[in-house]
């Protein structure tokens, strides 16, 4: 039978043998030391053993053959029970679960040894390079061995005092519970001795220290030493394993750890998991890891796509937030594992709990990874054995708990800075189309501080003549919607506690309930006429600082109302405390038709770079607005003239077009159907830019250019002229301009745009109300057709063109 060996290439029994007993001088298996130990028992009067020994040394007499050297082992089978009284001094006789055995001089050849002993004997000889051989090369304990021969000689001999001893380590799986176990192997030799046969060579202290020079060398040694013609070891060994399984695996562990990915890559969790199911005994231990911010959302969603967390499941039908914080807050405040013996016997399980039963997880622990007082993860245990995981099996843990804690700290941080870095690149206000300009800027710098270290300022980034295109994305009555949201919330949340008060009423009498009450049908009554001016905070104010409040008094006070107050805190928000249903509806409608809006002008805008590179910035509120500066300036390789500025333009009215549309098609899928009205500002004249390093921002730079800043924020408010109506509509594109000089531009492109059925029906020519500050302002408004889809465009890239 053979196996395969990390140390070199398959090994069979034999050879395996062939190898443990590879030795320079000829060994001798003989009692006499054993048996001198014995005589000395016998005349001491005094020593417990004086009886026995007497008893071994009549039986001896009968026994000759075992007072002699032995050559052949099988000569012991016939004096078995004697050998046994024998080995006694070595391998007690109520040992028989110890890990002793007696061994000729330097030979694997048993000569006794207890049941557990030969047990592993065998399994290391059957399967050699998955026990002893797999964490010993048998080169170098070749190697030691024919060390310890010299040394032993030279020791004896020539008056030396070298001590070597190297203790062996092995690993076994135990066949009764399929756990790895570690053992460490003791040898003493008091009852072996070096013999001279004849002739002591000579050997100089100078010869010595050559010798030290060489110690990797052997073969010197034993020939100087004239080892085998000169030398015998007579006698026998003793060895005993011990138990290093808790030492090995910590050892191990914190090797493993110090892998980056040995917490986040499944191959590298599965060798935990082995190792720590060794360590706590538990032969089917299911193991889990999950990180805990303060943030239960980035906790659930870090530790389910980066860890191998087992009890956050792999998706939220798997998943109970309650029974969550309620584990995290038990560690929190003990400190301690969060321990179940027994799920089946659990009644009222959390959906964790059932699909951990599905799953045949039974018994429960949750560790905490404590890092200077605050929680960083959670290690998860699971066995199909109740009890199995227990107190013990915590205090197994003190010793690896830091390893994981350590290992845990680094992968966030790790983790964080990767976050870092992505944030960096879609955040920063250096746009990668002007980052030229900052690296001149930034040179310039270090070329003043060589020559001035006081000066610390860069040089403006100003670009000049630059043309602005301006575009919005409003949600039409993002106002109302949010009050109307707002006003379900705080009536459903007023009524659940008008609810619960009643429900407390049945079984005891508050006096302080009915004012309560009272106050609870007034604000209903006034929100359900319409929501005023303070009255949201107001409300909240009630319900946070007074409501709350009342009901956990009564929770601590009466525990017959526990389960009442815990049906009202049901409804609740489980951060924010307050019933938050609609506005939660709301805020996603406005993050969906958001991230749609964005994530498609990052997508386009990519494109358009390729139009011509230009600085484009964008902003987030109830829809999204941006900002694009072009012109010569902004370009360190290329060239700016008309057709780059009418591309861009063009790209502007079509992306708009594909926005509307969009919306409209995304709000049936909102939980609150919201839609959104676009708009484009024309502005002819070229403005000037300039970076504020304060704000890390680009701004508008001059008085004059000011007036575009202000039409921005004001024409989005705009009616049109002689009616009470709302420039921007939903489903339609308003472009407001205060020169005709582009007219004839723009209509050309909408002609284009009705040829390619973007647009639909009449295009509206529109004077608009004067605003405050700005007045003449006209516009253009085309209705996006909801139904054609919209093909991307295709440019010439005058950025290719050009140099």
């Amino acid at each position: 039978m053979k196996s395969t060996s990390k140390s070199g290439p398959t090994t069979s029994s034999e050879e395996y043998m062939n190898m443990m007993n590879a030795f320079p001088l000829k060994t001798r298996l003989s009692f006499e030391y054993l048996i001198n130990y014995w005589k000395w028992q016998a005349e001491t009067e005094t020593s417990p053993e004086h009886f026995l020994a007497k008893v071994i040394l009549e039986k001896l007499e009968k026994a000759p053959e075992l007072t002699q050297p032995i050559e052949d082992l099988s000569k012991l089978d016939k004096h078995k029970e004697l050998v046994r009284f024998l080995a006694s001094a070595i391998v007690p006789n109520a040992a028989d679960d110890a890990l002793m055995a007696v061994f000729p001089p330097f030979k694997m050849d048993l000569v006794y040894g207890t049941e557990e002993f030969k047990t592993i004997l065998e399994e290391n000889v059957k399967n050699p390079t998955a026990g002893f051989l797999a964490h010993n090369d048998p080169t170098n304990i070749k190697k030691m061995k024919s060390l310890n021969a010299v040394f032993m000689v030279l020791n004896k001999y020539y008056g030396t005092s070298f001590d070597i001893y190297m203790p062996y380590t092995f690993s076994m799986v135990n066949k009764k519970t399929g756990l790895r176990r570690y053992y460490k192997s003791v040898l003493e030799h008091k009852f072996s001795d070096i013999v001279n046969t004849g002739g002591l060579p000579v050997v100089t202290k100078e010869d010595i220290k050559d010798l030290l020079k060489n110690p990797d060398n052997v073969a010197v040694w034993i020939d100087r030493l004239h080892l085998p013609d000169h030398f015998e070891v007579h006698g026998l060994v003793a060895i005993a394993l011990i138990d290093v399984t808790t030492h090995e695996i910590i050892s191990l562990l914190k090797n493993r750890l110090l892998n980056k990915e040995s917490l986040t890559k499944s191959s590298y969790f599965k060798l935990l998991q082995d190792d720590l199911t060794s360590l706590l005994s538990v032969p089917d231990l299911v193991l889990g890891l999950s990180a805990y911010t303060a943030n239960n959302e980035d906790t659930h969603q870090y530790s389910r796509r980066l860890w191998n967390s087992f009890m956050l499941g792999k998706s939220e039908n798997e998943f109970d937030n309650d029974y969550y914080n309620s584990v995290v807050e038990t560690i929190i405040a003990t400190k301690r594992p969060y321990i179940e013996y027994d799920l089946k016997e659990k009644a009222n399980l959390s959906i964790q709990e059932k699909h951990l039963l599905k799953r045949g997880i039974r018994n429960l622990m949750i560790a905490p990874l404590f890092d200077n007082g605050e929680l960083e993860g959670l290690l998860e245990f699971g066995s199909k054995t109740p009890g199995t995981l227990n107190e013990l099996t915590a205090v197994s843990l003190k010793e690896v708990g830091p390893l994981f804690t350590s290992a845990m700290v680094r992968s966030k941080e790790e983790f964080a800075n990767r976050l870092e870095a992505i944030i960096k690149e879609k955040c920063t206000a250096i746009h990668k189309s002007v980052e030229w300009k900052f690296m001149d800027a930034a040179f310039e710098l270090m070329l003043k501080r060589e020559k001035d270290h006081a000066s610390d300022e860069m040089a403006p980034i100003v670009f000049k003549d630059v043309f602005p295109l301006y575009g919005q994305s409003d949600i039409r009555g993002s106002s109302d919607k949010r009050n109307e949201a707002a006003v379900k919330d705080l009536i459903a949340n007023l009524a659940v506690a008008i609810k619960t008060i009643e429900r407390i009423q049945k079984k005891t009498s508050f006096p302080l309930m009915d004012q309560v009450k009272y106050r609870i049908d007034q604000h209903i009554n006034n929100l359900e006429s319409g929501l005023g001016s303070g009255d949201e905070e107001k409300i909240l104010d009630f319900l946070v600082t007074e409501i709350n409040p009342l009901f956990k008094n009564i929770e601590q006070n009466y525990p017959e109302h526990a389960k009442t107050i815990a049906r009202y805190q049901k409804e609740l928000d489980p951060d924010l405390g307050l019933v938050y249903m609609h506005r939660h509806d709301y805020e996603k409608s406005v993050r969906m038709i958001n991230e749609t809006i964005s994530g498609y002008l990052d997508q386009e805008n990519a494109k358009a770079q390729d139009i011509m590179p230009h600085y484009f910035e964008k902003y987030k509120t109830d829809g999204v607005e941006y900002n694009i500066y072009a012109g010569g300036s902004m370009l360190a390789k290329h060239n700016f003239d008309q057709i780059s500025l009418s591309n861009l333009r063009l790209w502007q009215l079509i992306t708009m077009c594909h926005i509307s549309q969009k919306t409209i098609t995304l709000k049936h899928q909102l939980p609150i159907p919201m839609g959104t009205a676009e708009l484009i500002l024309i502005h002819s004249a070229p403005l000037a830019i300039r970076f504020r390093y304060d704000e890390k921002r680009f701004d508008v730079d001059g008085t004059y250019n000011i007036r575009y800043e202000i039409l921005k924020k004001r024409i989005d408010k705009a009616i049109v002229r002689g009616t009470n109506e709302r420039l921007t509509q939903e489903g339609k594109i308003s472009i407001v301009y205060s020169n005709n000089r582009d007219l004839p531009e723009y209509f050309k492109f909408l002609e284009y745009l009705q040829h390619k059925q973007y647009i639909i029906g009449e295009i509206e020519d529109l004077e608009l109300d004067r605003l405050q500050g700005v007045q003449g302002l006209k516009a253009l408004r085309i209705t996006v057709n909801p139904e054609i889809k919209i093909e991307n465009p295709k440019f010439e890239s005058t950025a290719a063109k050009v140099s």
